[in-house]
Order: structure tokens, then C-alpha cells, then sequence
């Protein structure tokens, strides 16, 4: 039960900051920009503190949840990503559909190798 409230409070923490990262950012442009910023940020922040995590301390299961699973699961969302790719290509957007997959999909994972990098050389 314990497990479910700490993966509960991250990920409530995540969710609120994916919101209003959202609600500022998607209206400035016709681009799905702010669930870009989240995922790739939550991408970049799963790549350092795995580093941190093994190299500098024994973090308990308890963090584990609360910050990745639950702070980085809330703030990152695939289920968004996808709504608004199917959004754009029901409105005829396919090119800025196509434009959002690829950018999005390989901002992603290119975050979570930047994030292991960077912890790796400056952590």
C-alpha cells in the first residue's frame, strides 16, 4: 500500500507541473509544444538520476517510486503525445503530425542518453 501512495504523491507532483507546463505553453503555437518540453524533460531527468542513482547512492524502492515512477511517469505521457498526433491528422495536419512523432520520439530518447551522459561526466 505504501508503494501505491508514493508513486501517488510523484506522480500527483508531475501531473500538476505537465498541466501547467501545458496550459501555458500549447496555445502559443500550433504545436503540441508543451507535451514536447514535459516528455523530454521527463526523459532527461530518467536519464541522470538513474546515473545518480547507481553511482552516488542506495536509494531506497521508496524513492524509486516517488521520483521516477511517480514524478517522471506523471510529468511524461504517451496517451497525450498520441491524442494530439490523432488530433492533427483528424484536422488535416498530417505533416505537423509526422513532424511531432519524429521529434518527439527522438527528443525523447535522445534526453534520456544526453541525461546519462551528462550525470556520467559532471555527477
Amino acid at each position: 500500500m505504501k508503494q501505491l501512495i508514493y508513486v501517488f504523491m510523484g506522480g500527483g507532483l508531475g501531473s500538476v507541473l505537465r498541466f501547467l507546463i501545458n496550459r501555458f505553453l500549447n496555445p502559443l503555437s500550433g504545436f503540441p509544444l508543451g507535451t514536447l518540453l514535459c516528455n523530454t524533460t521527463a526523459s532527461l531527468l530518467v536519464g541522470v538520476l538513474t546515473i545518480v542513482a547507481a553511482r552516488y547512492f542506495q536509494w531506497t524502492n521508496e524513492i524509486m517510486y516517488i521520483v521516477i515512477i511517480g514524478f517522471c511517469g506523471g510529468l511524461s505521457t504517451f496517451s497525450t503525445f498520441s491524442g494530439e498526433t490523432v488530433y492533427l491528422l483528424n484536422n488535416e495536419m498530417s505533416t505537423v503530425a509526422l513532424l511531432n512523432i519524429v521529434v518527439s520520439i527522438t527528443a525523447c530518447l535522445c534526453s534520456v542518453w544526453a541525461g546519462q551522459k551528462i550525470a556520467m561526466h559532471y555527477l
